[in-house]
């Protein structure tokens, strides 16, 4: 899963195992909401991908919160699909 997130994501960004098969990843110098929502549709369409397991595909589902920090490049008042509080501004 770890190679799955880090294949679509930059070199600057960052993922890091949070414990189990939870992740953390970071993703800066986004410009807007869509930015984020890109992202996240990306993501969790790379995790929603069989696995194979010798030669037996396993289904994987996943799910994804995310919560976006101000910054002076934020243009707008919601970002992301959070499940956390979004960020204002």
């Amino acid at each position: 899963m770890a190679e799955r997130l880090k294949s679509r994501l930059r070199a600057d960004d960052t993922v890091a195992r949070s414990g189990g098969e939870e992740f953390t990843v970071i993703v800066g110098d986004l410009v807007s909401a869509e930015d984020a929502t890109r992202v996240v549709e990306d993501l969790l369409s790379a995790l929603r991908k069989p696995l194979a397991v010798e030669e037996y595909p396993i289904d994987v589902t996943a799910s994804l919160g995310s919560r976006c920090t101000r910054t002076t490049a934020w243009k707008r008042p919601r970002c992301g699909r959070a499940r956390t509080p979004p960020c204002t501004g």
